[in-house]
């Protein structure tokens, strides 16, 4: 535990993270997952003094998983990047990679490493993937797990890792799900033949999981993504089906956290197709409905999605997103839609950034 010691922290949000990951206990501990989420995230608030008391508690006691939870929490809300903390989250996987790979955090975002940022680390820890997985050969959760270590730096092997994950649990809608998000995520980087090729084995997999998962309120979380991706696969009839039905939804359940999303992000599908149509003016409409949405945990946060607005301002139609912008200042009233309302206003077409993708 001596690089923790050295740890740099500065506080970052990861609340919106938390939001958005799966509620479900997995493996074969008994301790609440949600419990140990919260415990990323009280670790992401902790103060410089309270961290270092924590590392001196893990070095003394090396079955103490809370402690460091909340120090990876901690490292995962620091922007320091220095080589201590690179050091000190390795060492921090390398613990729960050895004593709890079955722990569903292990598949989360805390417990990545890059292979660009640090080659020797992720080398070291994705050894101790393999080895989990043989030593857990039955245990489908550790193999999603080391899949989800590998998978923006070596998706082949990764792809490998989910397909036993399925294999081996093949009525849990987590592996399928996690596939489809695999084979969508590869899309993106290839032709579009190919491209519409991994959206079609994506969109069946996504099917399959929402098939198997009888949560409440489970079908309509998983819709946006099923009508995006029958969109990417070239079935707009389907994307229509799917959208529509979001949003029907989403009109009955207007408590529910998802509903701005649904709102947003249903009437954006329905913009794509109606431009995939022919139909400007429908786009039109379904955009200033998609900004009309009340927002939500991420859209507060992340904004909405610029990529139909970028669309149809080169297609001409700078007033409509004008209007859209005005519609997003609702939920989202920051100084990049005063950057992007100058733009337009000029003639250009901004540079939306991450909000292309959000």
């Amino acid at each position: 535990m001596a690089h923790l010691c050295s740890l740099q922290f500065s506080a970052a949000g990861a609340l919106a993270l938390l939001a958005m990951l799966p509620l479900e206990t997995r493996g074969e501990d008994t301790k609440p997952e949600r419990d140990r989420f919260e415990l990323f995230m009280r670790g992401s608030r902790m103060t410089d003094e309270q961290a270092a008391d924590l590392v001196e508690k893990a070095a003394a006691n090396q079955a103490d998983a809370d402690s460091r939870l909340m120090l990876l929490g901690r490292c995962f809300s620091s922007r320091a990047h220095t080589p201590e903390s690179k050091f000190a989250k390795q060492e921090l996987i390398e613990w729960f990679v050895t004593h709890h790979p079955d722990w569903p955090e292990c598949g989360t975002p805390y417990m990545q490493l890059h292979a660009a940022i640090n080659p020797a680390g992720y080398s070291k820890v994705k050894k101790l993937w393999l080895a989990a997985t043989k030593r857990h050969s039955a245990n489908a959760q550790v193999f999603g797990n080391a899949a989800n270590f590998l998978q923006f730096s070596e998706p082949e092997e990764a792809e490998v890792l989910l397909e036993k994950a399925e294999l081996l649990d093949p009525q849990s809608p987590t592996w399928p799900r996690e596939l489809g998000q695999h084979y969508l995520r590869l899309s993106s980087k290839r032709s579009q033949k190919e491209s519409r090729r991994l959206a079609t084995q994506s969109l069946a997999k996504l099917e399959r999981a929402t098939e198997l998962d009888d949560g409440v309120n489970a079908r309509f979380y998983a819709l946006g993504d099923l009508a995006k991706t029958a969109f990417l696969a070239g079935k707009l009839e389907t994307a229509t089906a799917y959208a529509e039905e979001l949003l029907e939804l989403a009109d009955k359940t207007p408590r529910n956290w998802n509903t701005g999303n649904a709102v947003h992000h249903g009437n954006l599908v329905l913009v794509r197709i109606a431009l995939a149509n022919g139909d400007v003016e429908e786009a039109k409409t379904c955009l200033l409905k998609a900004g009309k949405t009340s927002g939500s945990p991420q859209l507060n946060s992340f904004g909405p999605n610029m990529a139909m607005a970028k669309e149809l301002l080169e297609r001409g139609e700078r007033d409509v997103v004008l209007e859209y912008f005005e519609l997003c200042r609702k939920f989202w009233p920051r100084k990049e839609l005063d950057r992007w309302n100058a733009a337009v206003q000029a003639g250009e077409v901004p540079n939306f950034g991450g909000n292309l993708f959000y």
